[in-house]
């Protein structure tokens, strides 16, 4: 758990943070106390950054990354702290050299293994004789609750029109085309290799349920917090 701070009044604003930070995947991670986790975002201006949580982006260290950016805008300024958070955004995006399709292919299969997974321990919970004892009954009985929970996931999901902007034009052919090896490995790994042959509708069903999840503004996934403070080039104030 992070803990950041930041005190302001008219004239300056402080902000500290613990040392404690996350490293690795959504699955396999591990905690550091000696992290930097606050820094200088600009040369020239009074601009800070702090970090919580993962303190990686796709396997690239934020300290890396920030010193980059730090490098890139120089001498540049803007007339809002808001600015500086836009531009450096629009820095990490346009950057590919901070991965390649594997490493996205990897942290995908992470995010999708959580959802998938998640899925059976629901039904788990309340059907437990499915597991302990596999029959071809139950098995079917298994998939039937499996595609429901699916409807479900997806009708929870669906009417969300929160999602993130970079997703806006993104659609579920372009999903799929980049997610299919991905999720079809996954379907063998976690249902054909133990017996549960699942329709070409359900996992359908489950790719249209993970790419709902995947544009949304969700939590579910390992991701870091970036606090932007000080003062814009027309701000008095912090």
């Amino acid at each position: 758990m992070t803990a950041v701070l930041g005190i302001l009044n008219k004239q300056a604003v402080a902000i500290a943070a613990d040392s404690a930070v996350t490293v690795g995947g959504t699955e396999n991670h591990k905690i550091f106390n000696r992290a930097n986790k606050v820094f200088t975002l600009s040369k020239r201006h009074p601009i800070g950054i702090m970090l919580y949580n993962s303190a990686s982006f796709m396997a690239t260290p934020w300290e890396t990354i920030i010193k980059i950016y730090w490098n890139k805008l120089g001498e540049t300024s803007f007339p809002t702290l808001r600015e500086y958070q836009t531009n450096f955004l629009e820095f990490l995006a346009s950057k590919n050299y901070f991965t390649n399709v594997e490493m996205q292919r990897n942290y995908f299969a992470s995010f999708a293994v959580n959802i998938v997974d998640s899925t059976i321990n629901e039904i788990a919970k309340n059907n437990r004789g499915i597991f302990d004892n596999p029959t071809d009954e139950s098995k079917q009985q298994f998939i039937t609750l499996f595609e429901q929970q699916l409807y479900s996931l997806k009708g929870s999901w669906q009417p969300n029109t929160d999602i993130c902007p970079e997703y806006e034009t993104y659609t579920f052919e372009n999903f799929k085309n980049f997610s299919d090896v991905v999720l079809n490995e996954i379907i063998d790994n976690r249902f054909t290799q133990n017996g549960f042959d699942l329709s070409e509708q359900i996992k359908e069903l489950l790719k249209e349920s993970i790419c709902l999840i995947l544009k949304a503004k969700e939590y579910i996934s390992n991701h870091t917090g970036l606090v932007f403070a000080g003062f814009g080039e027309e701000e008095i104030y912090p």
